[in-house]
């Protein structure tokens, strides 16, 4: 017989990126922290858990669904980048905020660790091509979101995805880090852990 469950359900956010040279893959600099899973998080576990349709959104928009990296010029002072923190915007959407750059999450990016039946492991990467001449400083998980909108109301804010207009993302886990000048000398891996902890 099984325990009952009782308290809390913690989630625990791990990022590992690595940035590797693409002509040798060869380890460049590696960057590991736990990091911050926001509300959102318990939000899209009862959705998906109730599998309930609400109007014209379904459980699937609640699932974790693209990862958006955030930064700015490489070169350009810091100071000339407002910061955001908030749950739905990183600090900036590149390459703007009208054409954001995001990493389409899917079945071929997403595990189910076997070892560790609580624990799921995205496992993304900027190109050769991607945001080169940015310095990237943050990353997050999204949800696709509900069709309600969000706080700052889009299009101003950089969370809506413009590929998909009916939709208001919403940030599920962030993390900052020490600023990777992007190049097409470099490759990044991001490797996120998300887990049920005890």
């Amino acid at each position: 017989m099984q325990n009952a469950f009782t308290g809390t359900i913690p989630l625990r956010g791990d990022l590992r990126i690595v940035v590797r040279r693409a002509d040798t893959g060869a380890v460049h600099w590696r960057y590991e922290i736990r990091n911050c899973i926001t509300n959102v998080a318990l939000k899209s576990l009862v959705n998906l858990i109730a599998q309930k349709n609400i109007g014209p959104v379904l459980p699937d928009d609640f699932a974790v669904s693209y990862l958006r990296v955030g930064g700015y010029p490489t070169g350009s002072p810091v100071a000339m980048v407002s910061p955001v923190r908030t749950d739905i915007n990183l600090q900036l959407s590149l390459p703007n905020a009208t054409n954001p750059f995001r990493v389409i999450l899917d079945n071929s990016t997403k595990y189910l660790t076997v070892s560790n039946p609580f624990e799921m492991k995205i496992i993304a990467s900027l190109g050769t091509g991607d945001l080169n001449g940015n310095d990237l400083t943050e990353a997050g998980l999204f949800i696709r979101g509900g069709t309600t909108i969000t706080s700052p109301a889009p299009p101003t804010s950089p969370a809506q995805d413009p590929a998909d207009l009916t939709h208001y993302p919403e940030m599920f886990a962030r993390q900052i880090h020490p600023a990777i000048p992007k190049s097409n000398a470099f490759v990044v891996d991001y490797d996120w852990r998300i887990a049920f902890t005890s």
